[in-house]
Order: C-alpha cells, then sequence, then structure tokens
C-alpha cells in the first residue's frame, strides 16, 4: 500500500485513569499525531464521538459507572454508516475478555502496560484500515453517483429515442398518406389527358385516311408525333410514380427476345436512317429463343436507350446488341446495350443523370428537349428486374448505355446459327 499521511486523523483516547491517558497522549505526539482527545468519564464517550468523528477509539475495558463492553455497544448502536475501529485497553489477557471485546465489536487489543512500539504500530494499522475503508466508501460513491448519471442519461436517452421513433412513425404515415395521394392523383391526371388525346389520335387516323395535300399531311404528322410523345410523357410519370410507391411489379411471360429486337430495330431504323445515322442490331447465338419475364419493361428500358441514342447522335452510326452473360440450370442473364458515336457524357454529368427530373447539361432540354426523368425511370425498371444499368464513354467520343436482366430459361426450341444473327433490315 502507497505511503499515507496519517499524522492529521482524528483519535480519541478512553480512560478513566489520568496517567494512562497522559501516557498515551505523549506517546501519540511523539509520533506526530495532533488531533488527540480524552475524556476519563466513559458516560460521555457517545457526545465526543458524535461531535468530534473520531478516526480511532483507545477504549479502557474496565471503567466505573460505564465499562468498556457497554460503551462499544452504544457506539456501535448509533446511526452511522462509517466504520471506526475501536483499540481495547485492558490488563485483562485472558481468552475470555477477548473473546467478549471482539463480539460486542472491538478492532484489537493493546496490553497494559503500554509498550510504545507495540502502541504506535497498533494505532497505525487500525488507521490505515480506517483510511482504506473511506477510500473504498469514496470510490463507491463516486461509482454510484456515474452509474446513477448514467442511468438517468440512458433513460433520458430512451425516452428521446421513443418520442423519436414515434415522431417518424407519425412522419412515415404522413409520407405514405401523401405518397398515395400523389399517385392517385397522378393516376387521374394521366386518365383525364389520356381521353382527350386519345380522342387527337383518333381524329388524327380519320383525317390519314381522307385526301389530304402535302402541307395537311405535315401537318397531320406533326400533330400524331406530338400527341404520341405526350403520351410516353404521361407513361413515364405514372410509371415513376408507381415504382416509387411500390406498386411497379414483375411479369412473367414467355418471349422471344429476338423478336423483340427486330421489332425494336423496325422503330429506330427509319429514324436513324432520316437523320442520315446507320443503325445496325445484333443478337448472339447463346441467346435463346424462349424466355420467360417481362418483355414490356425490357422494351421500355431499350426503347428510353434508343430514343437517347438516336436524339444525341448527329452523324455516324446507332447499334442495338443482346449477349448471353451467364447461365444457371434454371435462369440466364442477358446484357443489352445501345451504342453510339453521339455526343458521350463526363464526369460530371454521369453523376447526375439518375437523378430524377435531371438531365446531364441544362442546355440539353433547350436543345434536345425531355423530361429528364427517362433513365430514371430505366434504372428503376431494371433494378426491378434483378439488373443493373449503366452508361459506358468510348474514346473519341460516343456512348455505351447497357442494361443486365434475369431471364427464366423455357425448354430450347429451334436454335440459331452460329455467329451474330442480325434482325429484319
Amino acid at each position: 500500500m502507497r505511503e499515507v499521511d496519517l499524522s492529521s486523523s482524528s483519535i480519541l483516547i478512553v480512560d478513566d485513569q489520568q496517567p494512562n491517558v497522559e501516557l498515551l497522549e505523549q506517546i501519540l505526539g511523539m509520533q506526530g499525531y495532533r488531533k488527540v482527545a480524552s475524556t476519563t468519564d466513559s458516560r460521555q464517550v457517545a457526545t465526543i464521538c458524535s461531535e468530534l468523528n473520531p478516526d480511532l477509539i483507545l477504549l479502557d475495558l474496565h471503567m466505573p459507572h460505564l465499562g468498556g463492553l457497554e460503551v462499544i455497544e452504544q457506539l456501535r448502536c448509533l446511526p452511522s454508516d462509517l466504520y471506526v475501529p475501536i483499540l481495547v485497553l485492558t490488563a485483562d489477557i485472558t481468552p475470555e475478555a477477548k473473546r467478549q471485546a471482539l463480539q460486542s465489536g472491538a478492532s484489537d487489543f493493546l496490553s497494559k502496560p503500554f509498550d510504545v512500539t507495540e502502541v504506535l504500530l497498533r494505532v497505525r494499522n487500525l488507521l490505515e484500515t480506517r483510511f482504506l475503508y473511506l477510500q473504498v466508501q469514496n470510490q463507491n460513491s463516486l461509482l454510484e453517483e456515474t452509474v446513477r448519471a448514467r442511468t438517468s442519461a440512458l433513460e433520458a436517452a430512451q425516452d428521446a429515442l421513443v418520442r423519436k421513433n414515434e415522431e417518424l412513425s407519425l412522419a412515415l404515415a404522413k409520407a405514405s398518406e401523401v405518397a398515395e395521394l400523389k399517385s392517385q392523383f397522378l393516376a387521374n391526371i394521366n386518365h383525364e389527358i389520356r381521353t382527350p388525346i386519345n380522342g387527337i389520335l383518333g381524329m388524327v387516323n380519320l383525317l390519314t385516311d381522307s385526301e389530304l395535300n402535302a402541307e395537311q399531311q405535315e401537318c397531320i404528322d406533326m400533330l400524331r408525333s406530338s400527341s404520341d410523345w405526350l403520351v410516353k410523357v404521361m407513361n413515364d410519370i405514372l410509371d415513376v410514380s408507381q415504382l416509387g410507391s411500390g406498386k411497379a411489379r414483375i411479369e412473367r411471360r414467355m418471349f422471344d427476345p429476338r423478336i423483340l429486337m427486330e421489332e425494336l430495330s423496325t422503330v429506330y431504323r427509319s429514324r436513324a436512317h432520316a437523320k442520315g445515322l446507320k443503325f445496325y442490331s445484333t443478337v448472339t447465338p447463346a441467346v435463346p429463343r424462349r424466355v420467360s419475364g417481362d418483355p414490356g419493361k425490357v422494351r421500355q428500358v431499350l426503347d428510353q436507350l434508343l430514343g437517347n441514342a438516336v436524339k444525341f447522335t448527329e452523324s455516324g452510326r446507332v447499334s442495338l446488341s443482346a449477349e448471353l452473360l451467364h447461365e444457371t440450370c434454371d435462369a440466364l442473364t442477358v446484357r443489352f446495350a445501345v451504342d453510339d458515336t453521339g455526343i458521350g457524357i463526363t464526369e460530371e454529368q454521369r453523376s447526375r443523370l439518375f437523378e430524377p427530373f435531371v438531365q446531364g447539361d441544362g442546355s440539353l432540354t433547350r436543345r434536345y428537349g425531355g423530361t429528364g426523368i427517362g433513365l430514371t425511370l430505366s434504372k428503376k425498371l431494371v433494378e426491378l428486374q434483378g439488373g443493373e444499368l449503366g452508361l459506358d464513354d468510348r474514346p473519341g467520343g460516343g456512348t455505351t448505355a447497357w442494361f443486365t436482366a434475369t431471364l427464366e430459361k423455357l425448354p430450347a426450341e429451334d436454335l440459331m446459327e452460329e455467329g451474330k444473327i442480325p434482325t429484319l433490315r
């Protein structure tokens, strides 16, 4: 144990013989103990202890009026939770005397006549015991205070967490309600707009069947194109709303990827040729003719990528391809890609492309048009099919937009010939 300065300890001497008291005071004074009190009347001990709060009591065992054993019992009954060692002074060194004193609560014995060395050693040992006891009590108090503080902080944090969870639950319920209302609103708006557009398209078809001059035919073609574009925009907005509210679902039905590619190629080949662009379409032989998946969503994503490729390419070519990436006993992963020699894309634009209602460059909206939701919608549709969508730049300009789709295998039928098979020209 580290060295402790015990000279400031408070010591009480209780002995009915004044010479014994003076001798003990002299011995303790020689050792440097400065706070020493004494009394020869054992009846005053309880009162003195209440005022002095001694760290050690030297108590004579045999005294008139109130014996040492009675004093010990009286002291131990005082309302105090602190341990005060009691050193019994006695000339009776019989085992019975020691047993009675220990049973009453004494801490140690000091035989009369006094030996100076023994007095100092026993006093020091008991004071060190007292000091260690107080140190433990202090540490326990600090620990209890720390536990109380941390418990209080934990309870406060738990209450705050409960309140925050309640607030989040309310906010989530409100957000769900708002999302549902928004979805219903968009569906209603879509229906309300689609109804007059269908009427417009019907009238356009009737006018197309009539005899028109070149200028009238051009106006009708422009009206049909604008109506088709408006329908596509409304469909995209409705799809984004459904995906955001978790209502979109994947359909599973049989389709032929080659026929899907051929149909899209027929549409976009004519658009590419109108801009003076070359158009190519290839499907690797490993892609089977019969698969199960959602051809509508595959077509929707390809339609978006091909539309962007033709829109943002001023010269050169646009290519559409499909290849088998991975195959298991019951599923396969097909990679669809649209490659162009268009304006390309910067890193800054790439980081913003998949944000809703954002185009890579604000000037693109003015020059090429568009809502900025196409790629966002495509990305969500691809993820819904268990795939991923990406854009790759090529040195010298141009972009490759690709996505993967996980499709279910069906019994193989007619296998395609080896090599890349072009679709219908």
